[in-house]
Formats: structure tokens, sequence, C-alpha cells
């Protein structure tokens, strides 16, 4: 589940899907909650379980700012940059 989830969200980011960041989403929290069960299940922590667990949080923190929360990240929609990627640039 944890693998398929971030398997989809990252074909969705590369075809510049709107639904990507909901499933950014959703793959990150569902990484972050798979290693905090695991870890408590087996009562113990390895140096993967930490790597996993703050990929996790910093693909939410990305998605966060993707849709404009925080405001150090410029937010345009997957779709007009996906426009903007194709056209080039404007003006020259």
């Amino acid at each position: 589940m944890v693998g398929g989830s971030q398997a989809l969200a990252a074909g969705l980011l590369l075809a510049r899907r709107e639904s990507a960041l909901l499933w950014s989403a959703i793959a990150g929290f569902g990484m972050i909650v798979w290693i905090f069960t695991e870890t408590g299940m087996i009562r113990g922590m390895s140096w993967l379980q930490v790597l996993y667990f703050a990929t996790g949080i910093t693909q939410l923190v990305l998605v966060m700012a993707m849709l404009g929360v925080a405001g150090w990240f410029p937010r345009a929609s997957l779709s007009q940059a996906s426009r903007s990627a194709i056209s080039g640039p404007q003006g020259r």
C-alpha cells in the first residue's frame, strides 16, 4: 500500500495532474503512519525507519508548500506549469 501510493503519486506528478498533490499528501501521510506503527510494533528503531519518516514529513511539507500554505514557495497549478513548459519562454 505504501509503495503503491507513492508510485501513483509520482506518476501523477510526472503527468502534471492536479490530483497529484492530493495523492502525494495521502502517500506521505501513509508513510508516516506506517513507520510510526511499525516502530511501535517492533519496539525498536533503525536508521532506515528514521529516513522513511523524514521522507514522509518532507513530502507533506512540500505538498503544503505547493498548495500555497508556505509563502516562500510560489504556487502555480500543474496544468499552467505544463502549458508554459510546452510553449517555452514568452516574448523572445
